[in-house]
């Protein structure tokens, strides 16, 4: 996992998912995707990047978020480990916006309260079998999600 260096793995762990996505333009709708490629094409510009992972390991769950500076320098890093007790619920959500236009968001929230969304860039099923996996390996149920049409 050379993009995730803050991620190390104890004797014996294997990661079982790994999503990742950008924090600077999660919105669905056409006009705040124009700004977010407009901050977009600025930060790529002067390097500047801020990305969330959750990793989900045969042991832990891991919520990273990090940020990089001028291609190569990072800013801020931060890694939770979650344990299973403190996520409350995991999901997803397919916003749309126009009829059209769609983002898809992988949503995990812990029972403090706290709430993230991660902007996942695959397909509806591909999203609904991660969750579903992430939600099994949580709860230890064969409970799956309904895909929304």
């Amino acid at each position: 996992m050379s993009d995730l260096k803050e991620v190390m793995l104890i004797n014996g762990e294997q990661i079982l998912h790994k999503l990742q996505g950008d924090a600077y333009n999660q919105d669905p709708n056409p006009l705040m995707k124009v700004f977010g490629k407009i901050k977009g094409v600025f930060c790529k510009i002067f390097g500047i990047s801020q990305k969330m992972y959750l990793v989900q390991t045969s042991h832990r769950f891991l919520l990273v978020d990090k940020g990089m500076i001028f291609w190569k320098f990072p800013r801020d890093t931060r890694t939770i480990a979650l344990s299973p007790a403190a996520i409350d619920y995991v999901g997803y959500t397919q916003a749309r916006r126009w009829v059209v236009f769609k983002s898809l968001f992988f949503n995990i929230g812990l029972r403090n309260g706290e709430g993230y969304e991660i902007k996942f860039d695959g397909t509806l099923p591909e999203l609904v079998n991660v969750s579903n996996s992430i939600n099994e390996g949580l709860f230890k149920e064969k409970a799956t999600l309904a895909v929304a049409a």
